[in-house]
């Protein structure tokens, strides 16, 4: 189900902590606090306080123009500043790995900077439809960092731009739909999903995450908005415990899938399973991350296990840590018996002098960050083109007196170690 699975996330995936984001309710109540003191509480008269989209459409009827509500709507809350929490850092990893397209009702960017170096973009208007690439969230009620695109009226949230609409169901259809942190079903996050259940219109393809569902299930709102949905379909847990079980899934599964296909060799297949087991004992974010660390280069909505060089790097693994622990660290890293290795996936047809470049400027990074030469890893490179040649006669530069503290020269005096990975795994 993973390949084909979209996560439509509501206000409670950014209630968590950190993020800490307000109800819908606080909302509210903030905006109109704050209209009434910018426009005067006569222009607010008959606006209900707890209603955001009561107080958005008497405004933009009374000045004609529902800008001043937006603008305001997106100031009442750190909406682009709130650090991102643990499930935000799931999406973030799970769409840059191409694991799932990611749908949101939510204003705040939490998830597209969640995904640390790897920037990932924010649908939110047609023509964003047509010119952004790459890992995407589509954002189908606006983007705090454009206030315009805010949904906010009823006007707004009765027809939104024609991709939120048609783009969007186009990929429910041919998705399994979570629904996650909608718990409060407000009338139009309830068109939302009568329009995503309309397109799907296949049983089975719809579930709903809330805590304590199967309970409460009767008196909330999920019973009039989907009332046939069965109740293996209610999934009774919390937005993180759920994206924590559903990124687990999916690195098990990669691994599994690999191990399976090794099945003829048993020497190979085992090598590979020490290093499988091991990776296996990493929480979900910390096993994303590691892949996304890996791949040289980086792919937006691929990921380093989807290569064949990755299952290669992980038979090498077993075979160097036999008869030794195996463990996984951040940022790419694993110790194998007593050596520590940084693995470089390689994608295309790079050579392994270019890898040795990439592998010099991660060495220069650990520099400046304080490390010294006694905590150099050794770079277990997989998938490179050529042969690994051996570095230490070389000059450094042409008149060999660079040193690793020099601004100009500097990276030149750090020669890495470069380890094949098929040199091990064969």
């Amino acid at each position: 189900m993973i390949g084909r699975l979209a996560i439509y996330a509501g206000a409670g995936l950014s209630r968590s902590s950190p993020t800490d984001m307000p109800t819908g309710v606080e909302v509210a109540q903030r905006c109109y606090d704050r209209l009434v003191e910018l426009l005067g509480p006569d222009l607010l008269s008959g606006a209900e306080r707890d209603d955001l989209v009561s107080v958005a459409d008497v405004v933009a009827e009374r000045c004609d123009d529902a800008n001043h509500v937006r603008r305001t709507a997106v100031s009442v809350a750190d909406f682009t500043s709130a650090p991102p929490n643990f499930g935000h850092e799931i999406l973030a990893l799970m769409i840059l790995e191409g694991g799932v397209v990611v749908i949101t009702t939510n204003w705040d960017d939490c998830i597209e900077r969640a995904g640390g170096e790897e920037r990932i973009q924010a649908v939110v208007s047609d023509n964003d439809r047509r010119e952004v690439e790459g890992s995407t969230v589509l954002k189908v009620h606006g983007c705090a960092t454009r206030p315009t695109t805010v949904l906010v009226t009823t006007p707004d949230l009765e027809a939104p731009p024609s991709w939120a609409r048609h783009e969007v169901n186009a990929r429910l259809s041919n998705s399994h739909t979570v629904f996650v942190g909608i718990g409060d079903v407000a009338g139009y996050v309830r068109r939302r999903i009568e329009e995503a259940e309309e397109a799907i219109g296949t049983e089975g393809a719809l579930f709903v995450v809330a805590p304590n569902i199967h309970e409460t299930w009767a008196e909330s709102q999920w019973s009039t908005v989907l009332p046939t949905l069965g109740e293996r379909y209610r999934i009774s847990t919390t937005a993180d415990e759920f994206l924590d079980d559903l990124a687990g899934a999916y690195v098990r599964r990669i691994l599994r899938g690999i191990s399976e296909d090794l099945v003829d060799d048993s020497a190979i297949q085992g090598c590979f399973d020490r290093a499988r087991w091991a990776f296996e004992q990493q929480g979900s974010i910390e096993a994303l991350r590691w892949l996304r660390c890996c791949a040289t280069p980086r792919l937006l909505g691929t990921s380093a296990a989807n290569e064949q060089s990755f299952s290669t790097a992980f038979i090498a693994l077993g075979r160097l840590s036999e008869g030794a622990t195996l463990d996984f660290l951040p940022n790419g890293r694993v110790v194998a018996g007593e050596v520590e290795y940084e693995v470089l996936v390689v994608r295309g047809t790079a050579t392994v002098s270019r890898i040795r470049r990439t592998a010099s400027d991660r060495l220069v990074r650990l520099r400046h960050e304080g490390y010294d030469e006694s905590t150099d890893p050794a770079f277990l490179v997989s998938g490179a083109k050529g042969e690994v040649v051996d570095a230490e006669g070389t000059p450094r530069d042409v008149l060999d007196d660079s040193d690793v503290r020099d601004v100009v020269g500097g990276p030149l005096a750090i020669t890495p170690r470069i380890v094949r990975a098929e040199d091990h795994a064969a």
